[in-house]
């Protein structure tokens, strides 16, 4: 899969900002943005997140709220499902 997009020339004033830019979106598992957005926070993908989000939390759905990590209380059954407050 390649991603391209339109940009400015080689040598314009964006084009060093750019660079950095693409770097974090682009640098695949080792990038800073899928870090942070992965590995710290746990974004479910599809989700609109609107808030800061708590380090090692899970959040997920538009928008996005806590569905795991340390900041929610674990499960103590089997039954899995979604509270209806975070469903909606």
């Amino acid at each position: 899969l390649t991603l391209t997009w339109p940009t400015v020339e080689q040598y314009h004033p964006d084009s060093y900002a750019l660079a950095v830019l693409s770097e974090l979106l682009t640098d695949g598992k080792e990038a800073p943005l899928n870090e942070v957005l992965i590995d710290e926070a746990k974004v479910a993908a599809g989700s609109v997140v609107l808030k800061d989000v708590p380090a090692q939390c899970t959040v997920a759905g538009v928008p996005a709220k806590q569905v795991g990590g340390p900041c929610c209380e674990p499960a103590r059954t089997m039954d899995q499902a979604i509270p209806e407050d975070v469903a909606k």
